[in-house]
């Protein structure tokens, strides 16, 4: 079958043409037809843009050539790159063995004007020291568009927003040409509320956003938000520097200031923040309590000394704490005091910083493959495999028989235990104890002879709740 091909004919392949002496010159074959990509082109005035052609069959061996109806708004040479020269509107034409095909190109003076039918907007809700929220609208609601957070001098470094969002999708054209990855993968549409995190405190930054079509035109001006992160404070105890993982974890550097020898750390989500300490207001209060506590258990019932206990919950110097199975899109509080290590005093005010997991992956379409092992000693070692290291899931093991709603029923009856007992402040605190992220392996022990059971698990939302159908492996009998 023959195919359609691209255009790109070298000297060296023209050369090759006329070296092949010896040989019959082959019947002429006859262009059938001709396409151009994009067919649609929106540039700002001194934009250029190299449009692509497509001539089938792909041995037919016809001169390409091209036109533009308006060359003084849009201008096109032999190779196909279209300049934008002034406002207005022209159609540029290639022409193949007798067939053609069209580009409509729309031109706009600095590629913000009114004639663009595509408006965006954006508003910043909420700022803090390392991240920012925001909403991003646009009409009409199925025009896709490009967002993003840069720091103010990296955009000032531009003449305008729309060069910067021009050497932006340069990158994306050059990803999608080298490496293969659609460039429609990163366009969203509609109305989104937006968080990003892991940004510097106290820098000045911008959200940009802008329509932009998956040929890589720009479909609307470029619209900017300015803030600012929550800088630090002078008199700051610790620096604390969250670097988040993949699997929805982070690991959190936490160096304290000079005078500090031992001190107490904690990392809790603003659900255990509320539940656990009382909010912010009583958070000093609370933590000693708890912390209190934990010392004299440790010397009660370890017979430590106080400095043993101290040591044994406490740190000195630069440490990096891991956390893992994080509820997405949610604020963490990293909390810091100093403590005397023959007293258990706190010997500092309890200071904190925050920042924000990172959302969640897709549970549209989330799967999880379940491996088994061999049953030995009425047991078995159960490998979980996910479609996604961003989703929560949660897998348990269950009688073959047992329906939907007994599993669910069961699950939900051992939360409302948990949360009756004040052990959770949440059924999202029961998943950030017993739920799995990414890959995944657990033995399940006492299984009853002659039973027939199945593993089965489900992808779990933001809110703690079962997000996904359940999902069950295959079935296996202890003999």
């Amino acid at each position: 079958m023959r195919s359609i091909r691209k255009i790109f004919i070298s000297a060296m392949a023209v050369t090759g043409l006329v070296m092949a002496s010896g040989c019959e010159k082959p019947a002429d074959i006859a262009v059938e037809s001709v396409s151009v990509e994009p067919e649609t082109l929106s540039l700002a005035v001194g934009e250029t843009y190299a449009l692509s052609v497509s001539v089938f069959p792909e041995d037919a061996q016809e001169t390409v050539s091209w036109s533009s109806s308006a060359a003084d708004v849009a201008s096109v040479d032999n190779s196909g790159t279209v300049t934008a020269m002034a406002a207005g509107e022209a159609v540029i034409t290639v022409t193949a063995g007798g067939k053609s095909a069209d580009c409509s190109v729309t031109v706009s003076e600095n590629g913000n004007t009114d004639e663009y039918q595509v408006k965006v907007s954006i508003e910043i809700l909420d700022v803090g020291m390392r991240n920012v929220e925001f909403e991003i609208d646009i009409t009409p609601q199925d025009a896709t568009y490009m967002c993003g957070v840069v720091e103010k001098a990296i955009m000032e470094i531009y003449p305008t927003p729309l060069d910067y969002m021009k050497t932006k999708l340069d990158e994306y054209r050059a990803l999608e040409e080298e490496e293969g990855i659609e460039f429609s993968d990163f366009l969203n549409a509609g109305y989104f509320h937006w968080n990003i995190g892991e940004l510097i405190p106290g820098i000045d930054y911008v959200v940009f956003v802008a329509g932009v079509d998956d040929s890589f035109n720009v479909t609307s001006e470029v619209a900017t938000a300015g803030f600012t992160t929550v800088d630090r404070q002078d008199d700051a105890l610790f620096a604390f520097d969250p670097q988040m993982l993949d699997a929805l974890g982070a690991n959190i550097t936490v160096t304290p200031s000079e005078g500090i020898e031992y001190y107490y750390y904690t990392t809790v989500d603003q659900s255990v923040l509320d539940w656990k300490f009382g909010g912010v207001s009583d958070l000093a209060d609370e933590l000693y309590a708890e912390f209190k506590a934990t010392i004299d258990e440790l010397v009660l019932y370890m017979e430590y000394t106080i400095p043993e206990a101290v040591n044994s919950i406490c740190w000195s110097g630069t440490q990096t704490f891991p956390v893992s199975k994080m509820i997405p899109d949610t604020d963490y509080y990293m909390i810091g005091t100093g403590v005397d290590l023959y007293t258990a005093a706190f010997t500092t005010d309890v200071y904190y910083e925050t920042f924000r997991s990172p959302k969640g992956g897709d549970l549209s379409d989330f799967s999880v493959e379940f491996i088994l092992g061999d049953i030995v000693f009425n047991q078995i070692e159960v490998n979980t495999v996910p479609s996604d290291n961003m989703v929560r899931y949660y897998f348990n093991i269950s009688p073959a028989d047992a329906t939907e709603e007994e599993i669910v029923a069961e699950l939900n009856a051992l939360i409302d235990e948990y949360l009756e007992y004040d052990m959770i402040a949440d059924a999202n605190g029961f998943y950030s104890t017993w739920c799995s992220v990414g890959p995944d392996v657990f033995t399940f022990t006492n299984l009853d002879k002659g039973e027939t059971s199945v593993i089965y698990a489900f992808g779990i939302d933001d809110e703690g709740e079962i997000a996904t159908e359940l999902m069950y492996s295959e079935e296996f009998t202890n003999e």
